[in-house]
């Protein structure tokens, strides 16, 4: 099972300057398969992606951009 971590944007996230932001190949080799904490989950948030975490074995399972639309 795998539980997904949805990204809430503000609006002062949405108009952060995307040039600074760690490209998604990027984020995904840096993060997956690294071990949930509340640190990392900042780490990959506070970059505008959202993640997702293995209930099994407590491991970042994917990095993700997350839809503006759902």
């Amino acid at each position: 099972m795998v539980i997904f971590h949805p990204m809430i944007m503000c609006n002062s996230k949405k108009k952060r300057d995307r040039m600074n932001q760690m490209p998604l190949d990027e984020a995904k080799d840096c993060y997956v398969g690294v071990p949930y904490s509340l640190c990392v989950a900042h780490e990959i948030t506070s970059e505008g992606y959202g993640f997702s975490v293995s209930c099994e074995t407590g491991t970042i399972t994917d990095v993700f951009q997350p839809s503006l639309e759902e």
